[in-house]
């Protein structure tokens, strides 16, 4: 599709979650799109799971999607099948002051993981099947 972003964007948010979830099977680009719409609609929870039939989708998180969003409203975080690095972890905490749950499942690109500053609200912090190195 050769439709701008934010015109694709405004389809999404006229579709219901169910119809927007199918989207995503389309286009590594929908994929980005669908997290962007709902970073914009300052979601308190985000989950992204990219596991399909039991194989690890490849979708990648980039800080440059969180870039143009607030995320003072996201509470609860989990991330399954997609590959996230600790400084774009760092970088989604360092900026969600309210962040509650994170949750990392099956990214081989977190191998190390540190925070710049306290997470007074972080209650629950899981990570699995990650490359964390000790």
């Amino acid at each position: 599709s050769k439709l701008p972003d934010e015109i694709l964007v405004s389809i999404l948010s006229l579709l219901t979650l169910k119809e927007m979830q199918r989207t995503t099977i389309l286009a590594k680009r929908w994929r980005y799109l669908w997290t962007r719409f709902s970073l914009r609609k300052k979601v308190k929870k985000l989950s992204l799971d990219f596991m399909m039939n039991g194989v690890a989708s490849a979708y990648t998180l980039t800080s440059q999607i969180f870039h143009s969003h607030s995320l003072d409203s996201l509470t609860d975080l989990s991330l399954t099948s997609v590959e996230v690095t600790g400084e774009v972890l760092e970088y989604v905490l360092s900026n969600c002051p309210f962040i509650e749950i994170l949750h990392v499942e099956n990214s081989k690109s977190l191998v190390k993981l540190k925070t710049s500053s306290p997470l007074p609200k972080l209650k629950h912090l899981e990570l699995n099947c990650c490359s964390l190195k000790q």
